[in-house]
């Protein structure tokens, strides 16, 4: 991830040319056919592809001259109107209403849509998007948490250790565990047993056991330019390591805030915390977790006397 995409707003707004190939009518940066690496990164966070119902019902009911879209634009010197002809003649050209078929209208429509996000995130005036209660530019991306995802590549700190608790609790309930405080003090994971047996079992570490790092490249750093695509979250014996990119750290924040993943997201997405979880499991565990009805949950964990104790957990 050699590249971070709101530094190009800057190139845009002192280049006419580039822009028309960021908004315009072929938008070829954001073009996933090309054969351009950076191109296909770029691709992927198209703010076109990204829906906003308040913006997206303005886009469609105002055109690119109307007072109250040149509102919500930057004035300045720097920012060219090259675009407006091409702009209004997608919104001129749109079907006429439900039953217009005509694809090419139907195609004019969807561009100037696309063209016309594009445009604001590149343009757009963040106080005054604010004051009519419309997403700021960084809202458009399709990552909602890029900015904590970058702050942390940046600053390569976890204050409080808050980004490893929340990737612990993140963790523990893709395991189907829900207990807020259990899941955040310990990581949380599914034995091996039957999906079908009424008692659930998990293996338990502590929280206090693992880190949030990014990988350091030694002194490479200091002869190329590099910005790294990933988080680690690891043991602090670094035995284990699960591989957090951009995508994967979007999933695990909606889990944590409530969001119940699809298969197709599951399949797609953790096949490197399935890899983590067994090389986790193949480790010596001193205490488990047992449940009949995810609400009730009891932690069995090994005395210095080498006994058995079991504690109700969570009150």
């Amino acid at each position: 991830m050699p590249f971070r995409l709101p530094c190009l707003s800057q190139l845009v707004a002192t280049a006419p040319l580039l822009r028309s190939y960021t908004f315009g009518r072929g938008a070829a940066i954001f073009n996933s056919q090309e054969n351009d690496r950076l191109t296909q990164l770029l691709s992927q966070l198209d703010v076109a592809g990204v829906s906003n119902p308040k913006l997206d019902n303005l886009i469609n009911f105002r055109g690119p001259d109307d007072p109250e879209s040149r509102a919500l634009f930057t004035q300045s010197e720097h920012v060219a109107a090259a675009d407006s002809p091409h702009l209004n003649l997608l919104f001129n050209n749109r079907p006429e209403g439900t039953l217009d078929k005509d694809e090419t209208r139907r195609t004019n429509a969807r561009n100037y849509h696309a063209s016309f996000r594009r445009k604001l995130y590149f343009e757009g005036d963040e106080s005054k998007l604010r004051d009519r209660g419309l997403p700021i530019p960084a809202e458009l991306l399709p990552y909602r948490q890029f900015d904590r995802f970058m702050q942390f590549i940046s600053t390569k700190t976890d204050p409080d250790a808050k980004l490893r608790d929340l990737l612990t609790l993140a963790i523990s309930k893709s395991e189907r565990i829900y207990n807020e405080t259990v899941g955040r003090e310990k990581l949380c994971l599914r034995s091996g047993g039957s999906r079908r047996s009424q008692t659930k079992a998990f293996y338990a570490f502590p929280a206090s056991d693992f880190q949030v790092t990014v990988e350091d490249i030694g002194q490479q750093a200091e002869y190329i330019e590099y910005l790294p695509n990933c988080i680690y979250y690891r043991p602090l014996d670094k035995t284990a390591s699960l591989e957090i990119p951009i995508d994967l750290f979007e999933v695990l924040c909606r889990i944590h805030e409530g969001y119940v993943p699809t298969a197709s997201e599951i399949q797609t997405f953790f096949l490197n915390l399935d890899m983590f979880k067994r090389r986790l499991t193949c480790r010596p565990s001193d205490r488990i977790i047992l449940t009949d009805d995810d609400t009730n949950l009891f932690e069995v964990s090994r005395t210095p006397d080498l006994k058995l104790a079991m504690t109700k957990l969570g009150g």
